[in-house]
């Protein structure tokens, strides 16, 4: 016995499959779902255009337990996030959301929260013209975390459980809390990363914020190291690297 599963959907990746099909992956309320578009590859599939990265769609698909992999039947573009494509720092963030959610989520794990924040903070890089891009992917990446159970510890000191006040502070990719300036005593065995004050109330900052939002501090001049260090907590974690190929755009 099928059952038909209509629902809004990202699409994180597609390859091919077979001379004129692919195999898409789509990130949905009901977690990650990889389905087969017969035909997508046609000229005239009603598929084109609509199966692309980043686009937001209305998906439906068959379910049948007796196949490994499910057919979708139907597919409607909701959004293409034109604002998104037409900007290259804009267009690698979000790739780099989706290279990662395609990395760590299983099948099956629903996130409709998560999905919910995940739309609505595309859409609001898509009309973003003030603030910068790499903001969204470190509030994605900081939520993420918390999502999956391993949420950043930047409130207070670990050591002596105070608001830090000396600086630098240092921060634990492996637990993901930091150390106050006055507590620390790293070494080269200990996987400290160092945090000026600047960079410390910037990832509080976003930390507090439900989206981001141009207010925030002056961004730091190695915007890389940090973005490295919110991917190697969750690496950390998971157990699974995460060297993102859309970051190489940046």
């Amino acid at each position: 016995m099928s059952q038909v599963i209509k629902s809004p959907a990202l699409v994180v990746h597609t390859r091919r499959w077979s001379e004129s099909s692919k195999i898409v992956e789509l990130f949905t309320p009901h977690g990650l779902v990889r389905l087969i578009a017969k035909g997508a590859l046609r000229a005239k599939s009603p598929f084109r255009g609509v199966l692309e990265v980043l686009n937001e769609i209305e998906a439906v698909w068959h379910v049948r337990e007796t196949r490994g992999l499910q057919i979708l039947t139907q597919a409607t573009l909701l959004n293409s996030f034109q604002g998104i494509r037409g900007d290259l720092e804009k267009t690698a963030v979000a790739f780099a959301m989706l290279e990662t959610l395609q990395k760590l989520l299983r099948t099956g794990e629903a996130f409709p929260a998560f999905y919910a924040y995940l739309v609505q903070l595309f859409g609001k890089l898509n009309k973003d013209a003030q603030t910068p891009p790499v903001l969204y992917l470190w509030h994605f990446l900081i939520r993420f975390s918390e999502e999956l159970g391993f949420a950043l510890q930047l409130d207070r000191c670990s050591v002596c459980h105070q608001v830090p006040q000396e600086f630098p502070v240092w921060f634990r990719p492996d637990t993901g809390a930091v150390v106050c300036g006055k507590c620390a005593s790293p070494t080269e065995s200990t996987p400290y990363v160092e945090l000026a004050a600047s960079e410390y109330h910037l990832l509080t900052q976003l930390q507090r914020m439900e989206y981001p939002a141009p207010s925030v501090p002056e961004l730091p001049n190695q915007m890389h190291r940090i973005t490295g260090f919110l991917l190697k907590h969750l690496a950390h974690h998971t157990d699974i690297p995460l060297e993102l190929n859309a970051l190489k755009w940046l």
